[in-house]
């Protein structure tokens, strides 16, 4: 049987230029598109450091479990960076 995992050299090229794209389109936005972007990406960080604090100064069960819900709400602001775009 043939092995259906199988390396293709092209693809590491395709994402290059796929990378590539990218850096040049976030290199031409203006200035002030780039900085609300980076105030908006501070603010979702500080959104999910203060969902973290508050999830952990109720918590009544045991530490373990405290701190591994704390981790899951700080990382709303990973997901709120990756769903707006921010970067």
């Amino acid at each position: 049987m043939r092995n259906k995992l199988s390396f293709d050299l092209q693809l590491s090229a395709r994402k290059a230029a796929i990378a590539e794209r990218i850096a040049a389109h976030k290199i031409a936005r203006s200035k002030v598109s780039v900085f609300l972007m980076a105030m908006s990406a501070g603010v979702f960080m500080a959104i999910g450091f203060t969902f973290y604090l508050s999830v952990i100064a109720d918590a009544l069960s045991s530490q373990a479990l405290t701190h591994l819900v704390g981790g899951l709400c700080f990382t709303l602001g990973f997901i709120l960076l990756a769903v707006c775009g921010t970067s």
